[in-house]
C-alpha cells in the first residue's frame, strides 16, 4: 500500500445507509456557510453534514452519523450516469499534496443523481478535509474530479456545531414538529404548551 492510506469502510452499512439517504434539499437546513449548505439528515441518525455544488454540477457532501459513530463522503456528478448502482468502486482521496486515502466508494442514486459512498472512521479525514484546499479524487489512476474546500474549516465547525446541538436534543431534527426546544430553526413554530 506504501504511503497510501486506507478507509475503514463498512461496506454493508454503507449500501444500506446509502439506500435511504436523504437528498440535500429534503434534509432540515441548519445554516450556510460560504458556498457550503450544513444539513441534519433525519435518515441517517439525525446526522450533521456540509454539501456544496461546482460550476461543473459536481456535488461534494460530507458528514456525520452519530448512530454508526463514523463519518461518509458523497460525490456525485451528471455526466457519471455509467456508474452501476450498488457496485464496488477503488478510489484513490487526496487532500491537497498529503499521502492519498482509499477507499472502496458504492455507486448509487440520489434522486436520479449518480454518486459513489463511502464512510470512514479516522478523524484525520475531517481535519484533512478542514485544513487543505482542494480534495482530489481518482479512480484508475485518472483524475475524475478536483474541488476546492474553500471555506471548508468554517463550514464543518458549523457541522459539529449542528451536531452537538441536536446529539443534545436542543433542536429538533426534524422528526416532531410539536417537540419545541430550537425546532424553529428548521421553520417549524414555537410550542404555545411547552
Amino acid at each position: 500500500m506504501g504511503n497510501t492510506r486506507r478507509f475503514c469502510i463498512v461496506t454493508l452499512l454503507a449500501v444500506l445507509a446509502f439506500g435511504t439517504a436523504a437528498k440535500a434539499e429534503d434534509s432540515p437546513f441548519w445554516s450556510r456557510s460560504g458556498e457550503w449548505e450544513i444539513r441534519v439528515d433525519p435518515s441517517l441518525n439525525h446526522g450533521c453534514f456540509a454539501v456544496a455544488t461546482y460550476e461543473v454540477d459536481t456535488m461534494l457532501r460530507i458528514g456525520l452519523d452519530p448512530g454508526e459513530g463514523d463519518g461518509y463522503v458523497v460525490i456525485g456528478d451528471p455526466d457519471w450516469q455509467s456508474l452501476e448502482e450498488g457496485k464496488s468502486y477503488p478510489i484513490r482521496v487526496q487532500f491537497g499534496r498529503a499521502a492519498p486515502w482509499e477507499a472502496d466508494a458504492t455507486a448509487g442514486r440520489m434522486d436520479g443523481f449518480p454518486v459513489l459512498f463511502f464512510r470512514f472512521r479516522d478523524l484525520n479525514v475531517v481535519r484533512e478535509f478542514m485544513r487543505k484546499r482542494e480534495v482530489a479524487f481518482i479512480y484508475r489512476n485518472r483524475t475524475i474530479a478536483v474541488l476546492s474546500l474553500s471555506g471548508s474549516f468554517r463550514a464543518f465547525q458549523e457541522v459539529i456545531r449542528c451536531q452537538e446541538q441536536v446529539n443534545a436534543g436542543l433542536i429538533d431534527s426534524g422528526t416532531d414538529p410539536f417537540s419545541g426546544g430550537l425546532g424553529r430553526r428548521f421553520g417549524y413554530g414555537d410550542d404555545p404548551f411547552r
